[in-house]
């Protein structure tokens, strides 16, 4: 949780789930579109060495204090995705 995650997009469950974890922290630009965008992102995160431990002391309390941490949250949007489905097959088998 100290150390920048860097994703790549893809067509797999796998890339897509992760770059919604990185855009949920708001590091978008750690987000990959090509394996080329790959290499670049962590080349250049990998050159900046103060970055890195700016990130290292941060990125802990960011990830806890982030939505990806907020169970309450979490399950009341669930809750709220199943009712609206709930009414979406109601109204549908009416």
């Amino acid at each position: 949780m100290g150390t920048p995650l860097v994703a790549l997009r893809g067509n797999w469950m796998g890339g897509r789930m992760t770059s919604a974890m990185v855009k949920a922290l708001g590091y978008e630009q750690w987000v990959a579109e090509t394996p080329a965008d790959y290499v670049r992102i962590i080349s250049e995160l990998a050159a900046d060495k103060a970055a890195l431990k700016a990130y290292k002391a941060m990125l802990r309390e960011q990830v806890i204090a982030s939505p990806l941490c907020d169970g309450p949250a979490l399950a009341r949007a669930v809750d709220t995705a199943f009712a609206w489905m709930m009414d979406e097959h109601r109204s549908k088998a009416s």
